[in-house]
């Protein structure tokens, strides 16, 4: 009795599976669509081409992890991984290798974060104030290949704003563009003395999607701890020259998407100085009636010779530098900028809070308002 009742209901799974296998071939199809026609373009145009190539607009598909397949599927340990400086002037030469280094820290960018446009590329490659820093893993310099980018971090200096300036815009209640913490942090906590003080703000950190919560983040901003505080010894070899920290900063429109803040434009009008016009005397000592001077055709022609001499702005050739700088270099081998802190300024979410306090930084100040986005 009891071997005759299991095989019925042997029997009956059986039917069972046999028809929700046949309902699920009858049943609705999935398809994939993915939008491939131009819309300002034709198919195939070249200049669609040239300009995804240009601004990274499809740098996606060059977020291909090569580190694996060179290391035995084994990803290195993040002690044994170095940060990098990257000179700006040499990844935005064209050149076939540095643009497939900014191609992958383009595509970094966009695989961490929902919010991208080629102003961020802009911003990168014109910003007085910005630096690029990159955590690689070991590699050979003489293996030809292209380092693979396990994450990258994107500074932007900020204050050294005089005291009376800041004082002017809080009394106005004015926040200029750029210069994010320094300007909060004197208007919340109205600390007009702050905004003198020279600090980092950490704009962007965005680590491979394929080594993530591997610890190469928190190397990173380690690393670039030590290196503000003058933690790593210079180690500059004979015959190269220091490449010298940027003082001056121009006060640039700190509309990055992890700021979360829009500015308020400049606060003060400019003051522009009169400058006297070398080409027309209106003086009161000159009399009006004297008559100028003849001049001669070839005292003119030789003055056209000497001003065009001087001035090349009309005849000057763009042509690529004929040497560069190295696109890497090690922070043993930059000085760094003097500092008084390091902040950062984002979405405030509990794993994000978790991260920056595992990493030494404190809560300083929470907007009251909720992020447009």
């Amino acid at each position: 009795m009891y071997a005759c009742y299991l095989g019925r209901n042997i029997d009956l799974i059986s039917v069972v599976v046999e028809l929700a296998v046949d309902v699920m071939s009858k049943g609705r199809l999935l398809y994939e669509i993915s939008l491939k026609e131009a819309i300002r373009y034709a198919n195939g145009d070249p200049v669609e081409a040239w300009l995804n190539n240009l601004l990274c607009l499809d740098c996606g598909e060059k977020l291909t992890s090569t580190l694996k397949d060179n290391t035995g599927g084994i990803a290195p340990a993040p002690d044994l991984c170095q940060l990098y400086y990257v000179n700006r002037d040499t990844l935005f030469a064209f050149h076939d290798s540095t643009e497939k280094f900014l191609q992958r820290l383009m595509a970094l960018y966009v695989s961490s974060h929902y919010k991208n446009s080629p102003n961020d590329l802009q911003l990168l490659s014109d910003a007085p104030a910005h630096h690029i820093f990159c955590l690689l893993a070991p590699y050979d310099p003489n293996s030809g290949r292209v380092p693979e980018i396990l994450c990258v971090i994107q500074v932007c200096l900020e204050g050294k704003i005089n005291r009376d300036i800041v004082m002017r815009g809080l009394s106005r209640g004015l926040k200029p563009s750029g210069d994010l913490i320094p300007w909060t942090i004197s208007q919340q906590f109205c600390e007009s003395n702050f905004g003198e003080l020279s600090g980092a703000r950490i704009v962007r950190i965005a680590t491979h999607p394929d080594y993530q919560s591997l610890g190469y983040g928190t190397r990173a901003i380690q690393l670039l701890h030590k290196y503000y505080l003058g933690q790593i010894p210079l180690n500059i070899p004979v015959g190269v020259k220091v490449p010298k920290p940027t003082a001056s900063k121009a006060a640039d429109s700190s509309s990055e998407s992890d700021s979360d803040e829009e500015g308020a434009g400049h606060s003060e009008e400019e003051e522009i100085e009169e400058i006297p016009d070398n080409l027309s005397d209106n003086s009161d000592e000159e009399e009006i009636a004297t008559p100028p001077p003849k001049k001669s055709k070839r005292a003119d022609k030789s003055r056209e010779e000497e001003n065009s001499s001087k001035s090349k702005l009309l005849t000057e050739k763009v042509e690529r530098r004929s040497s560069l700088p190295p696109l890497l270099s090690r922070l043993s081998e930059r000085e760094p900028e003097k500092l008084n802190y390091i902040g950062v300024s984002f979405g405030a979410t509990p794993k994000l809070l978790r991260f920056w306090k595992k990493v030494g930084y404190l809560p300083v100040y929470l907007r009251q308002t909720m992020v447009s986005v």
